[in-house]
């Protein structure tokens, strides 16, 4: 009877032994994998940022352009105001 034990326990010292090393190579791949999703998203935040950049600049430069017709209207405006002005006072004058 006590060889049978004997026998027992070196089997299950097999089995854990076997089971530790299945967890330790399912590990190992479970940290490569997320390893390797950690890099893609790296690279896909940074692909974002770049787009985010770009868009930003066009923003930018969309809203300028506004800016630039806005001036550009107060400037013709304020022609058209100086000339009704000039003209109403050669006609002031010449009466």
């Amino acid at each position: 009877m006590k060889k049978s034990v004997t026998y027992n326990i070196v089997s299950l010292k097999e089995h854990f032994d076997c089971k530790l090393r299945s967890i330790k190579k399912t590990a190992k791949l479970a940290a490569r994998l997320l390893e390797q999703r950690q890099e893609f998203i790296d690279k896909e935040l940074n692909h974002i940022k770049s787009d985010v950049r770009v868009l930003l600049d066009s923003k930018a430069t969309i809203e300028g352009k506004a800016s630039q017709k806005s001036v550009n209207l107060a400037q013709v405006l304020s022609l058209v105001a100086l000339l009704i002005a000039l003209l109403s006072l050669v006609i002031e004058l010449l009466k």
